[in-house]
């Protein structure tokens, strides 16, 4: 068996109990592509779209702390927009930013340590609880949900 496109699944099948953004939204670069002069844009092999990548902890308290912080791919033209901290946690001086995927798919890769790893895309990030984009939610030029998905 040989399956070659990413699996789409739910948030809440790859995060149960939630993700936070831990850091920036930053370009995904083609390395073999480019130079540190001249760096070139990766491209979602799949899309043909570049890719943005954000790193969340998984907020399962079970999840082995080598398995707590994943990147997950975006994709789009536009960098896509981290929504604000909710003012409950930002009161408490909390600066983590719960956030759901829409459109979230994986896909297996044996790393070159030998591992087997995931690549995580997905579609849109938005806030946590906020209505998914095309149930009656506004996207990321209007402030409401920012757009992504990436690439291993």
């Amino acid at each position: 068996m040989s399956l070659r496109d990413p699996i789409p699944v739910h948030h809440q099948t790859v995060f149960p109990h939630g993700c936070y953004v831990v850091g920036p939204v930053t370009p995904v670069l083609d390395f073999e592509a480019g130079t540190k002069d001249n760096p070139v844009r990766k491209i979602d092999t799949f899309t043909g779209e570049p890719m943005w990548a954000v790193p969340v902890m998984d907020a399962n308290p079970e999840a082995r702390t080598s398995d707590k912080t994943v990147s997950v791919k975006l994709l789009g033209a536009a960098e896509p927009v981290v929504p604000p901290v909710p003012p409950q946690l930002k009161a408490l001086g909390v600066n983590l930013v719960p956030v759901e995927f829409d459109g979230l798919m994986v896909r297996a890769y044996v790393s070159d340590r030998g591992r087997l790893e995931w690549s995580v895309k997905a579609r849109v990030m938005r806030a946590a609880g906020s209505v998914p984009e095309g149930a009656g939610g506004q996207d990321a030029r209007a402030g409401g949900h920012a757009r992504g998905g990436g690439s291993a």
